[in-house]
């Protein structure tokens, strides 16, 4: 008999979870352990979805169906989940995306929170990097570590878009939500700065509190040939991908940062800032993309990628890299084995 293991979600749209959970239910026709994902709060639609979020009593409904699987793993904890998953506290991993902790007393709320439910409650925590475990443990006091393992996460490898680029208009990106860690201010200050007189092309897929004020600083652009487009939560990442030049992730202390991974998936060079965190190693300086510590070497690359030969040349580096222990299906291997 299979295996069946629960992933247990806000929702599927959210950023880097709902690709990482779609990406693993997509290899199960090629094992014996099979994943499925519990929706609790937005509803979806699947073959491999059980949406609890019109239920009532969400908490009987939680319990009731985990009863079922074989592993437990929590990408967004709460409150009413906390007695059913102590019944199965053996079988439960709570996933460390990038818990955030924010300030006053949200902050110490959360602390408290997570406190418990690893040292009180027992539960165990997949760290998607060493920079994730060190982020964790800054912020909450963990007795045994034990708990804490390292898990690096994967992403569909099999979608690829052209190396070839031909428009001279420069097709920017960046990909997450729209809050204050993201740091997309930092794209537009730069912009802001830039030294050419290329079109610029700016895409932002996601979704969130900043959204009004980004569309504020994209208007005070427009005199300049630069244009941003909002689309909002973007299903199909690998259309978006294919409709731009070079991603920027300026984010402070992303805990992994799949979109980079994702980016290079579909040959697009991607640039970070030195503080964005554990994906920061995937960057190879002028191979994949670029490391920069300030705005204003931000916009020096921007501007040195309206080269059209320069960006051509990443992106045939990148179609060279051998990306393939970033595959999901080393990420499943190991969780399949917990």
């Amino acid at each position: 008999m299979s295996k069946q293991h629960l992933h247990i979600c806000h929702s599927l749209d959210f950023g880097g979870i709902t690709t990482f959970v779609n990406s693993l239910v997509e290899l199960n026709s090629q094992s014996q352990v099979k994943h499925k994902i519990l929706i609790w709060n937005k509803s979806s639609k699947g073959e491999h979805i059980i949406d609890i979020s019109d239920k009532e009593d969400k908490k009987e409904a939680f319990k009731s169906t985990i009863k079922e699987y074989d592993q437990l793993f929590v990408h967004s904890l709460k409150p009413f989940m906390i007695s059913a998953l102590n019944d199965r506290k053996k079988d439960v991993y709570l996933f460390q995306h990038g818990i955030t902790f924010g300030n006053g007393i949200r902050k110490i709320t959360k602390r408290i929170f997570y406190f418990s439910v690893i040292n009180i409650f027992g539960f165990k925590v997949i760290c998607s990097s060493e920079f994730a475990k060190k982020k964790l443990l800054k912020n909450i006091t963990i007795f045994n570590k034990n708990v804490l393992k390292i898990i690096p996460f994967g992403v569909n490898l099999n979608h690829r878009t052209s190396v070839f680029s031909t428009s001279k208009t420069l097709n920017l990106g960046f990909a997450g939500r729209l809050v204050g860690q993201k740091r997309i201010h930092y794209i537009y200050e730069a912009l802001q700065q830039l030294d050419c007189n290329c079109d610029v092309n700016f895409k932002i897929a996601g979704t969130g509190p900043l959204l009004k004020d980004l569309e504020q600083k994209a208007l005070g652009l427009n005199d300049r040939n630069i244009t941003s487009i909002f689309e909002g939560h973007v299903k199909d990442m690998s259309g978006f991908f294919s409709e731009i030049d070079v991603l920027i992730l300026p984010s402070l202390g992303e805990s992994y940062g799949l979109v980079v991974l994702e980016a290079f998936s579909n040959n697009i060079p991607v640039i970070v800032f030195k503080d964005t965190g554990a994906c920061v190693d995937f960057i190879i300086p002028n191979e994949n993309g670029f490391i920069v510590n300030s705005i204003s070497e931000l916009s020096q690359r921007i501007s040195e990628l309206s080269s059209i030969d320069l960006r051509s040349q990443l992106k045939m580096r990148i179609k060279d890299m051998d990306l393939s222990k970033y595959h999901i299906s080393n990420t499943k291997l190991l969780l399949d084995e917990l």
